[in-house]
């Protein structure tokens, strides 16, 4: 997962992405997917089944608890390599559900 994580003082001012920085996050990832490929350190996952996803996280940063929360979270796109729905397993859910970020 890449996820741009963006952190605010102030509970309802977290700062989303608009779409050209979506864009630019995607374009990385493509980017990352074609240098793992090519990687001889990570030679040995070359056949495997890879997911790489992109998202969002906006944080609150409570200066006052010296604590930071969770405020939005967003999958934006997701590129796989080597996947197939095997099992019946809905991939774009379990994607979707590891980047709420909860457990």
């Amino acid at each position: 997962m890449l996820i741009q994580v963006k952190s605010s003082n102030y509970k309802n001012n977290v700062y989303e992405l608009n779409q050209n920085e979506i864009k630019v996050l995607n374009e990385f990832a493509k980017f990352f997917e074609k240098e793992f490929t090519l990687s001889k350190i990570l030679g040995n996952y070359k056949d495997s089944s890879i997911i790489f996803s992109t998202g969002y996280a906006g944080v609150f940063s409570d200066k006052k608890t010296n604590r930071n929360y969770l405020q939005k979270t967003k999958k934006f796109n997701s590129f796989k390599k080597n996947m197939s729905n095997k099992y019946g397993i809905n991939v774009e859910l379990n994607i979707s559900l590891a980047h709420s970020l909860f457990s």
